[in-house]
């Protein structure tokens, strides 16, 4: 558990929101601004990634915990153009982006395997410590 003198340190926003930790390049996402964290930290031993902006709600739909952010992503469809409430420096901002399908890394054959499993990951985002189901369709923004 994280002192109050140490969440204010940090300015942490642990009330309200997800923190973007990481934005692939190329992505829908870095071509609209979108900023993943920046610094790795560790407090009492725990890593922590500071700087990022934090996504509020998704179309008017408040994000607060990873189980919400799976369900609202979990109903996006590829080619769908979305509003994203995020917090960046202390104001909120209104960004607008379109989802893109995932490209997929090229394999030699000799590494192909059965049926691939996809994971939904938006945004190219990394939770650590938390994990997405499988989805038919891998989106990006």
């Amino acid at each position: 558990m994280l002192s109050d003198d140490i969440i204010n340190l940090f300015t942490l926003p642990l009330s309200k929101g997800l923190l973007v930790a990481g934005v692939a390049t190329g992505s829908p996402a870095e071509k609209i601004g979108l900023r993943g964290g920046e610094l790795t930290v560790a407090v009492n031993g725990d890593p922590w990634i500071l700087g990022g902006d934090i996504l509020v709600a998704v179309n008017g739909f408040e994000v607060k915990s990873p189980e919400q952010y799976v369900t609202v992503f979990k109903s996006l469809k590829v080619g769908q153009t979305i509003d994203l409430k995020i917090k960046r420096d202390g104001a909120y901002r209104l960004l607008t982006v379109t989802l893109e399908e995932r490209p997929h890394p090229k394999m030699p054959p000799s590494q192909a395997r059965g049926p691939e499993r996809v994971e939904f990951r938006p945004l190219g985002w990394r939770i650590d410590g938390e994990t997405t189901e499988p989805s038919s369709t891998e989106t990006s923004f």
